[in-house]
């Protein structure tokens, strides 16, 4: 009798992601999330869920059969017994979170690949930020692109998370102003002001509302 053929290495790694992708979106559905709020998820029709589930059974397969080498890999870490056992169980717990986006201190909901997102309409959408007025047009600061500095238009040299701490805090903190007017000053930008300003979602097109130059 032939032997059975061997699958390939990189199809077997693309079924396996496939498969664990399909444990996480199913995971996903199973409790509400603090994001859900936003755009509401419909719930999935049983058949669905019943097919999500089937396709656990492979990948369960495809893991026990991968378990004495995933063991050794572990062993072979040049970490301490106690400290690998504490580590793989924080690994463990906070993977649980993810896959529930629960949230339990101090492990935090993973929310952002899982919750839905309304499709672009030509709707203008109004929102307050921190904008440099130039002759053209106005330029409205993106804190989550400054936070990224492979992609950022000014010098303020931050990781994500002074980003993130802009974008949620800026418009709250006067500080927040003295730090963005200093950085300007040294690029030889014109200074930011404080905006309502519009955009619509379809194009991303900005501009300030007719009449409204700046808010206190």
């Amino acid at each position: 009798m032939a032997d059975a053929p061997k699958v390939s290495r990189p199809l077997q790694i693309t079924v396996g992601v496939v498969l664990l992708a399909n444990l996480l979106d199913l995971t996903t559905s199973l409790l509400e999330s603090p994001a859900d709020h936003l755009w509401p998820i419909e719930p999935k029709p049983p058949w669905q869920l019943a097919l999500q589930a089937a396709l656990v059974l492979p990948l369960i397969a495809l893991a026990w059969t991968r378990r004495a080498r995933v063991a050794e890999a572990a062993r072979a870490l040049p970490i301490p017994r106690p400290a690998l056992v504490v580590l793989g169980a924080w690994i463990a717990i906070a993977a649980a979170h993810v896959a529930l986006r629960a949230e339990r201190y101090p492990f935090s909901p993973v929310t952002m690949f899982s919750s839905g997102a309304p499709e672009p309409t030509d709707e203008l959408m109004h929102a307050q930020g921190y904008a440099i007025v130039h002759p053209d047009g106005i330029e409205v600061i993106s804190w989550l692109r400054e936070g990224q500095p492979a992609f950022a238009r000014h010098g303020f040299g931050w990781d994500y998370k002074a980003g993130w701490t802009m974008h949620m805090y800026a418009q709250t903190h006067s500080a927040a102003q003295a730090v963005v007017d200093e950085q300007l000053a040294e690029e030889g930008s014109p200074p930011a002001v404080r905006v309502d300003f519009e955009y619509r979602r379809e194009d991303g097109t900005l501009r300030l509302p007719p009449g409204q130059r700046e808010r206190p």
